[in-house]
């Protein structure tokens, strides 16, 4: 994967973020731009994207994480129902036209093509959870309720069997420790070396 350097106010502000649409089963970019307050729904500076190219599918009931790398621009998506980790260069792509059902009259409602996108890992059942720290990636697989670490080019680096039925999110916490959601049993769950 080719990894794009970029300058920290390239990155998405606090009314920027990105989303995997399961139902149509792609990626999207969001900018709502201006605060409107609490309960606003003055859209209409808004912009959304959808990478239709960057084609995803979910699993029911499984949460698809997602995270940014700010040194490279690269998102991570946990694509569920496909068994593998996406990369998205979100420096890429050009606008490929307006889209139709804009309800919401937002300032863009488009879709865009050209967007690099390629395959990081394989050979997952069910990637849920995804965390970058250090360069490295960590993903639970809810299939198995392992957690997999993988570098940065994409090579398993280990797997850590987990005591979990329904293992889902997982993150790094300031301390540099692993903590993981289960979501059958209604627990977070910190891992210690």
């Amino acid at each position: 994967m080719k990894a794009t350097r970029r300058r920290a106010s390239e990155f998405p502000a606090a009314n920027q973020y990105w989303a995997f649409d399961g139902l149509n089963g792609h990626i999207v970019y969001y900018d709502f731009a201006g605060d409107h307050g609490p309960g606003g729904s003055d859209h209409s500076d808004g912009t959304v994207r959808r990478f239709a190219e960057a084609t995803v599918t979910r699993v029911p009931d499984v949460p698809s994480h997602m995270e940014i790398d700010h040194a490279t621009g690269i998102l991570y998506v946990a694509d569920t129902g496909a068994g593998r980790i996406m990369g998205l260069d979100t420096g890429g792509g050009a606008f490929g036209g307006s889209l139709p059902g804009n309800w919401d009259g937002l300032d863009e409602y488009s879709q865009w093509g050209g967007a690099t996108w390629s395959q990081f890992a394989a050979g997952l059942q069910q990637p849920s959870g995804l965390a970058l720290h250090d360069g490295r990636v960590f993903v639970s697989d809810h299939a198995t309720q392992e957690i997999i670490a993988f570098d940065m080019s994409g090579t398993e680096l280990g797997r850590m069997q987990t005591d979990a039925t329904g293992i889902m999110g997982i993150t790094v916490g300031p301390n540099g420790q692993l903590w993981y959601a289960d979501g059958a049993s209604d627990e977070i769950v910190r891992v210690d070396p």
